[in-house]
């Protein structure tokens, strides 16, 4: 003979935690500890704490993250990327480790650059169809206020150099 007993839900005795029993499986809620839990599908709502190592195989998705400690690559939703110790913004901006920083454009003041070539463009016989600059800025520059510099890219700006361009002013890198 044996015996049965059915129930729709059961609470420990402190009342912390609660077990309640429905067609689909056992809804666990309050203070719960699982030693083994082998689910298709788990979904947590509150706050959680994980005493060991948390290993995801597939993606992990989450939100309203202030702080990641991650080893490898972090993608965010606006486009920014940390990857080979490259750091990212879309497609338009990227530093380097060496300090070198590479973008479509910059705004602020450049007044300080050094090393620039004249103004006038350059060529053989009568042409004078070329405008030609350095590919790396070694000194640092500041744009003079209300002025628009130009440079043909790619342009690096040496590491613990700065290129200033104060408001009101353009720098273009084509």
């Amino acid at each position: 003979m044996t015996s049965e007993i059915r129930v729709n839900k059961s609470t420990n005795r402190s009342g912390l935690s609660t077990v309640t029993y429905t067609d689909s499986g056992p809804i666990l809620s309050g203070i719960t500890t699982i030693e083994s839990l082998k689910a298709d599908t788990v979904s947590i709502t509150g706050g959680s704490t994980f005493s060991g190592n948390v290993t995801v195989g597939g993606v992990l998705t989450y939100e309203d993250v202030t702080n990641v400690d991650s080893v490898g690559m972090i993608t965010a939703r606006a486009g920014v990327n940390v990857s080979g110790g490259d750091f990212k913004v879309g497609t338009a901006v990227t530093v380097s480790q060496a300090g070198i920083v590479t973008a479509a454009a910059f705004y602020g003041d450049a007044a300080n650059l050094t090393n620039l070539p004249a103004s006038a463009p350059v060529g053989t016989g009568t042409d004078r169809a070329f405008f030609l600059n350095d590919k790396v800025i070694l000194s640092s520059y500041e744009i003079p206020v209300e002025k628009n510099a130009g440079t043909f890219g790619p342009v690096q700006v040496a590491a613990a150099k700065t290129v200033t361009i104060p408001s009101g002013s353009v720098w273009t890198i084509v």
